[in-house]
């Protein structure tokens, strides 16, 4: 439970993550300087 959810909203929505994995999330904070 809590390690993989999606809100059913958004995504009728159309909303799309920029970075939908934490692996890239957290890639891109360290990389901007």
């Amino acid at each position: 439970y809590g390690r993989y959810c999606v809100s059913k909203r958004l995504k009728e929505e159309g909303f799309e993550f920029k970075y939908p994995e934490i692996d890239e999330a957290m890639q891109a904070l360290c990389d901007a300087d």
